[in-house]
């Protein structure tokens, strides 16, 4: 089994989905490829290490998750559960197939 997912999340105060993301996730109500225990590293966009950021990671937009490996992740809320849903074990969207 491999060691504790450790995410890093992107957030601003000027991004209204950022608000709901990250009141979840600093209630600890997130999974990381549907499973509890991984570590979410909040980075916020607006700050000095949030700046030097957007460039390693080429970030267009927020929120935005990558893990450990730099690999993007998705992310969604479960709004039944209340719960963010960060899946970083997905096919790269280029190449992914609708499922029916």
């Amino acid at each position: 089994m491999a060691g504790e997912r450790k995410i890093k999340l992107f957030v601003g105060g000027h991004c209204t989905p950022c608000e709901s993301i990250k009141k979840l996730v600093e209630e600890g109500m997130f999974l990381v490829n549907d499973q509890e225990g991984a570590q979410v590293d909040m980075i916020d966009v607006e700050t000095e290490e949030g700046f030097a950021n957007i460039e390693k990671h080429q970030l267009t937009g927020i929120p935005q998750a990558f893990d450990e490996s730099g690999k993007r992740c998705k992310i969604s809320i479960d709004e039944e559960n209340k719960v963010v849903v960060f899946d970083c074990d997905g096919e790269p969207e280029a190449n992914s197939q609708k499922t029916a």
